[in-house]
């Protein structure tokens, strides 16, 4: 049964407009992937009804699209994004490719090969966008991944392509294995130089399997309701990453522990891998022991009640000693070069699972 035949918001919107036959998203056969559609906030990737009801900061995280991707496959020779940002976002430690931009990949042989950045100029205030790219000219079908900008949301959006071009579903990540990631500003994607930069989509290529990542700068902080929907959201492996945004060691303390008895506490996730993971940082302090500390304390719990399906990251040492001070921008955020290094090792544990 296709989606369109569920709901009818997701069937084929397709008008033509001068040389151009345009598909309004979703609609089939895009796939949309890492988030939701909502009729009056756009691409979302938690429903309002529970980021309201959480905090202001996840209500706003929630709207900036890091991690969400559309794929097709097509023989049309150029390519066009118009829509709506809900809010475009400059961000200073961060390009402006990363937090506003989209990137688009072909997929060839399931791997995914960068084509160009589609932005505008950057001093650019407005909220509507019309980009414009060319595509492969060889009348053949390509498959494509658009990355949605880390930060900036989008409200709205249209895919232009070739009157009359074929256009028809592409399978880069049907039928793949799920990882769901949770945690702080690093899980948004700050500050990967461009959308497909962040470390979830790097892990994704490597490992053959599909993502959703639940990243919000500042406020990750393992709320019993965030919690919930964490355990209610299908995946088969769950990566845990919010120690930066937790506000002291003893809140870290108080839920970490209590977000792994949440996710465990649902039929059917008793067996669903999970990673625990401590911030990664390029200028270690004094509390990062103490914080691996208690990360360690919810692993070793976890080992002690039977669970051999967890598995421990410490975040200091992720980053090699010769290029360590190299893999931040700020000694917080990573820069490429350190979510390459993040990836390589997440990708490293995640290959034991699946």
């Amino acid at each position: 049964m296709k989606i369109s035949e569920i709901d009818k918001n997701f069937a084929t919107k397709k008008v033509s407009d001068g040389e151009f036959d345009v598909y309004s998203l979703p609609c089939e056969p895009f796939g949309l992937y890492g988030c939701y559609h909502d009729p009056e906030y756009g691409f979302i990737k938690i429903p309002k009804e529970i980021t309201e009801s959480i905090s202001d900061g996840v209500a706003w995280g929630a709207r900036c699209t890091g991690g969400v991707r559309i794929t097709f496959s097509t023989n049309s020779t150029k390519i066009g994004l118009k829509g709506r940002y809900f809010e475009k976002l400059l961000l200073g430690h961060m390009t402006f490719i990363g937090s506003s931009g989209f990137t688009l990949c072909e997929t060839v042989n399931g791997k995914e090969e960068f084509l160009c950045n589609l932005f505008s100029d950057i001093v650019d205030k407005e909220q509507e966008f019309h980009f414009k790219a060319a595509l492969k000219n060889d009348g053949k079908m390509h498959d494509y991944v658009i990355f949605f900008p880390l930060y900036s949301g989008v409200e709205q959006i249209s895919v232009e392509l070739d009157r009359d071009s074929s256009i028809e579903k592409s399978d880069k990540y049907r039928g793949k294995k799920r990882v769901m990631y949770y945690g702080s500003s690093i899980t948004q994607g700050a500050c990967a130089a461009r959308p497909d930069n962040c470390y979830q989509a790097l892990v994704s290529e490597w490992t053959d399997t599909d993502y959703c990542f639940f990243g919000f700068s500042g406020a990750a902080k393992a709320e019993p309701l965030m919690n919930e929907f964490l355990r209610d959201t299908p995946c088969d492996v769950f990566v845990c990453d919010y120690d930066y945004n937790a506000p002291t060691a003893e809140y870290l303390k108080e839920t970490h522990i209590e977000l792994y008895k949440t996710f465990r506490s649902k039929k059917g996730n008793e067996s669903i891998p999970i990673i625990f993971l401590s911030k990664p940082n390029s200028l270690a302090e004094p509390e990062d022991e103490e914080r691996f500390g208690i990360i360690r304390q919810t692993y070793e719990y976890a080992l002690a009640c039977g669970d051999k399906n967890v598995r421990l990251i410490c975040g200091m040492d992720l980053f090699p000693a010769d290029v360590k001070t190299h893999c931040c921008v700020d000694g917080c955020h990573p820069t490429d070069l350190g979510f390459y290094f993040m990836a390589k090792k997440v990708a490293e544990v995640l290959k034991e699972f699946i």
